[in-house]
């Protein structure tokens, strides 16, 4: 399996539509995520959480939206946060390019409070260059990361000691993946 961009909108940090568009060269297929504390590295990681299982292990996690639009914000205004994740699958068969989508909207009602509204998730598959349904989410999710399997493909640094300790206890997960 080989990521091959994520677009995020207003998640967090990230004001706006933001892309990253990762290497897929198989010589020379390594990404590099610089920056300072509070930059964004980890909301970068943790979109891909977002999008594929609904979950953000970030303090503040239900602060999905952007606060500077947040506070922009005048009533009926409708906003988006989503985040998008492109995969390729690594196998012969046609279609094998993924396209997961999460959406979270985002409303200011009348007595000034941004409330979010509807939610929905989408998985498509790339056909003759046309992007078709591909059928269930979490089903699509499940075939090529299970959840299980999650935290050793999106960790940080931080969380190093922990996956550290349990390898210590025992832990078969790391070698299995």
């Amino acid at each position: 399996m080989k990521f091959k961009k994520l677009i995020i909108n207003n998640l967090r940090q990230f004001k706006g539509k933001n892309e990253i568009v990762f290497s897929t060269d198989n010589e020379k297929n390594i990404t590099v995520i610089y920056g300072g504390i509070t930059y964004g590295k980890t909301t970068l990681l943790q979109a891909f959480n977002w999008v594929l299982y609904n979950k953000l292990n970030l303090q503040n996690a239900n602060q999905l939206l952007n606060l500077e639009i947040e506070q922009e914000m005048k009533p009926t205004d409708a906003i988006e946060v989503s985040a998008e994740v492109y995969l390729e699958k690594d196998d012969d068969n046609d279609g094998n390019e993924y396209r997961f989508k999460r959406v979270q909207n985002y409303s200011m009602n009348f007595e000034g409070r941004v409330i979010p509204t509807s939610t929905f998730s989408t998985v498509e598959r790339k056909v003759n260059d046309m992007w078709i349904n591909a059928g269930n989410f979490e089903d699509e999710v499940n075939k090529i990361l299970p959840q299980n399997l999650s935290t050793y493909f999106f960790f940080d640094g931080e969380r190093m000691d922990i996956i550290s300790k349990e390898q210590r206890q025992g832990s078969q997960e790391v070698g299995n993946s």
